[in-house]
């Protein structure tokens, strides 16, 4: 979750100081409109409301799916790699281009990694759905097969 948290915030201060504003508030919106069905998970499990808490999680499921597993990676990554480019007026400050390209390799890199941890997180949501719907197995009762201690020994 650290790594999250340190990305988020790179790309996002980076942003701003760098003057990629695009990117930070991209970032930012794509992580609080889909986190805010999975609020409501939590807020439902809270008050123990069983039905909306799962129809929250399928909303979470969705808004996850869409914005930061189809999204983020194929509009927002993408573009970062693909679609930036170095202009003209980026020359006079940074004539080797050396500049840009390591502020964009940077932000590729923390993009890339925001996007391998919105899989994993994902596929363990998926578990977690997965294990309150299913039936819980049954266990038979637990029985002492051994002497019972609590009665005296007579001789």
């Amino acid at each position: 979750m650290i790594i999250h948290h340190v990305a988020t915030a790179a790309l996002c201060i980076g942003s701003w100081f760098f003057g990629y504003f695009r990117i930070g508030s991209v970032v930012m919106l794509l992580h609080d409109v889909s986190d805010v069905p999975l609020d409501m998970v939590r807020v439902f499990g809270v008050l123990k409301l069983k039905a909306p808490q799962i129809a929250s999680m399928v909303l979470t499921l969705l808004a996850w799916g869409y914005w930061r597993l189809y999204f983020f990676p194929l509009k927002v990554v993408r573009s970062a790699m693909v679609e930036s480019s170095y202009s003209p007026k980026d020359a006079e400050n940074d004539p080797t281009g050396a500049y840009f390209v390591a502020t964009k390799s940077a932000y590729v890199v923390l993009l890339s990694s925001l996007c391998v941890l919105h899989y994993v997180w994902y596929w363990m949501m998926l578990q977690k759905c997965y294990r309150e719907v299913s039936p819980a197995p049954s266990v038979p009762p637990v029985t002492n097969k051994s002497k019972d201690f609590s009665q005296k020994k007579e001789d």
